[in-house]
C-alpha cells in the first residue's frame, strides 16, 4: 500500500480504503463459512456414521440375525432426513460463499474504472496504473488467502499438544503398571459363572447363551477371541 500511494496517491488511496477492506472481509468470511459448513456436516452425519460403525463392528451379529436389510433401510432413512434438513442452510451458505468469491471482481472493477478515468485525463501513465493496481489488489488477495493457513497452524499446534500429552500419559501409565504389578498378583481372584444366559434386545426370546457354567482361576487370563491374537 505504501508503494502504491507513493507511485500514485489518488488511485492508491481509493483502492486502499475502497477495495482492500472488502477483500480482507471476504477472505475472512470465506474461511468462516467453510468452518461452519464442516461443523454442520460433522454434526448432521454423526448419527448415520455411528449407525454404520455400530453395524460394521457387530457384522457377525447382523449377519446371524439376518438384519442386513433393516440396517441398510435405517441408514438410508437417516441420510434422507439429513438431506431434507440441510437444503435451506446449505443454500444460504452457498449464497454468502459465492458473494465472498465475487468481491475480488468488484475490487478489480473499481480499480479499472477509476484508473481508466485517470489515464484518460492524462494524470496517470499505464506504468503508474498497473503498479498501483497490482500492488493493492493482488496484495489484498494474498492477505485474504492468509486466513486459509490459520486453520493449518491451529491444527498443527493441537496435533503437537496431543502427541506430547500422549507421550506423557504413556510414561505415566508405564510407571503405574510397574508399581501395580506386585499388588495385582496379590489381589488376583477366581471367577465363577453359573447358569449364564444372554439374549439380544431385538430378540429377547432367542437366547444365545443358555445355562453356561465356567470357572476361571486366578492364574488364567481370560480374553474374548475377537480381541486376542491366536
Amino acid at each position: 500500500c505504501i508503494l502504491a500511494i507513493a507511485v500514485g496517491w489518488k488511485l492508491g488511496l481509493v483502492l486502499t480504503f475502497g477495495a482492500l477492506p472488502p477483500l480482507l472481509t471476504a477472505g475472512y468470511l470465506r474461511i468462516r463459512l467453510e468452518f461452519k459448513l464442516d461443523a454442520h456436516n460433522s454434526e448432521r452425519f454423526a448419527e448415520s456414521a455411528g449407525l454404520a460403525t455400530e453395524a460394521t463392528m457387530a457384522i457377525r451379529t447382523v449377519t446371524s440375525l439376518a438384519l442386513e436389510r433393516q440396517v441398510v433401510d435405517k441408514f438410508k432413512e437417516s441420510l434422507r432426513g439429513i438431506a431434507e434438513r440441510s437444503m435451506k442452510s446449505l443454500g444460504w451458505n452457498m449464497f454468502w460463499y459465492a458473494l465472498s468469491q465475487s468481491i475480488s471482481f468488484l475490487a478489480m472493477a473499481l480499480g479499472f474504472w477509476y484508473g481508466g478515468r485517470l489515464m484518460s485525463f492524462g494524470e496517470y501513465s499505464s506504468i503508474q496504473f498497473y503498479t498501483v493496481f497490482i500492488a493493492i489488489i493482488f496484495s489484498g488477495e494474498a492477505a485474504a488467502m492468509f486466513f486459509q493457513f490459520t486453520t493449518s497452524l491451529t491444527k498443527a499446534r493441537s496435533s503437537i499438544n496431543y502427541v506430547l500429552s500422549v507421550r506423557s500419559q504413556a510414561n505415566q501409565d508405564m510407571r503405574e503398571d510397574n508399581s501395580q504389578d506386585d499388588t495385582s498378583e496379590k489381589n488376583a481372584a477366581a471367577i465363577e459363572f453359573r447358569d449364564l444366559r444372554f439374549s439380544y434386545p431385538r430378540r429377547p426370546g432367542l437366547q444365545v447363551l443358555k445355562g453356561i457354567n465356567a470357572n476361571v482361576s486366578d492364574a488364567a487370563p481370560y480374553c474374548p477371541s475377537p480381541y486376542c491374537p491366536p
